[in-house]
């Protein structure tokens, strides 16, 4: 079964000088977000750095200026578990 994600042409929108890191990281996280709840939970910045080999501190860097992109998320919330921050993103529920 193949299985594809949806990225909005507002990706174009992302202004700062690691655009193509910028995309990756919202393609990961778009590809984990639960299509019926329109939203992702426990995420972790190490989990996207490890997994799309970007240093870390790049994604720190570049996650808090995609979720202020109203055009890309509805929202946004941290949570502590386990003395880890984890993020909740939700997703437009039109994309």
């Amino acid at each position: 079964m193949i299985q594809y994600t949806v990225i909005t042409k507002d990706i174009t929108k992302i202004d700062g000088n690691n655009k193509l890191e910028a995309i990756l990281i919202y393609a990961y996280i778009k590809s984990r977000e639960n299509y019926k709840e329109h939203m992702l939970d426990n995420l972790t910045y190490e989990e996207i750095s490890f997994h799309l080999n970007i240093p870390l501190q790049t994604v720190k860097n570049i996650v808090p200026t995609l979720y202020g992109n109203k055009y890309l998320f509805k929202g946004h919330e941290y949570f502590y578990k386990d003395n880890k921050t984890y993020l909740k993103y939700y997703f437009h529920e039109t994309y």
